[in-house]
């Protein structure tokens, strides 16, 4: 066990989801960031050998995202704004609600109770009522002949970043020979958007993945899951 406050004390921000083997380290400077890497380059020490250290892609979270329920916020529910006849069900860690303008009927929300930016702050125990509640609204869906549409934001913007997954039914009728994913390809294409495909034989979470991909560890990423042939969903990340 590697206590990283005490590894890193200029650190102004250790962010260490509960249940994974990383962490965001925040300093007030690139000047101190980089001192800090050169330091773990350079020293014979057993402990930073133990570490893979590197810059992190995208914005940091705000630190008054985290853990926090003070400040005004759609989806925290101690907030004023919370739209209470809109959530069908909590759980210990999750809940499930409409959105506030939903694109289609059955179009549905799982969110977090602690208010984090992304799936790769949560805990294992709210990754664990995330997966319930997925399974449950999948089976719901395959009982009325549709598959979801899944996606997550995690994107930093000016106001409170609160993450959500949102399932968006699609009937089954309308994928055949691929079509969910033509169609998808086509979008992209014409926005000259690029996706990274995540191949069918890695099963890790996103969260997971986003840390591992060339160019990351990155914090900010969208990532959709789309149904395609024989009951399988294909999954791409920005």
């Amino acid at each position: 066990y590697i206590n990283l406050k005490d590894l890193f004390p200029n650190a102004i921000s250790i962010i260490q989801p509960n249940g994974k083997d990383y962490a965001f380290i925040e300093f007030s400077s690139y000047e101190s960031a980089n001192d800090i890497m050169n330091q773990c380059y350079n020293l014979n020490n057993n402990i930073y050998n133990n570490l893979l250290i590197g810059w992190a892609q995208g914005k940091p979270a705000e630190k008054t995202n985290i853990n926090s329920h003070a400040n005004d916020c759609w989806f925290c529910l101690a907030s004023p704004t919370v739209k209470f006849h809109l959530i069908g069900s909590v759980s210990d860690h999750a809940y499930l609600a409409l959105p506030r303008g939903g694109m289609v009927d059955n179009h549905i929300l799982i969110v977090p109770i602690e208010c984090v930016p992304s799936r790769i702050h949560l805990s294992e125990e709210t990754r664990n009522d995330f997966k319930r509640y997925e399974n449950s609204l999948l089976d719901y869906y395959k009982s009325i002949n549709q598959s979801a549409i899944i996606y997550e934001r995690a994107i930093r913007t000016k106001g409170k970043d609160h993450m959500q997954q949102h399932m968006i039914p699609i009937t089954n009728d309308n994928n055949k020979n691929g079509n969910n994913i033509k169609i998808f390809q086509n979008v992209i294409q014409k926005y000259n958007l690029t996706f990274h495909e995540i191949v069918d034989t890695d099963t890790r979470d996103i969260e997971d993945i986003v840390i591992d991909m060339e160019g990351g560890p990155y914090q900010e990423y969208f990532y959709i899951s789309i149904p395609s042939n024989n009951n399988i969903s294909k999954r791409f990340v920005y």
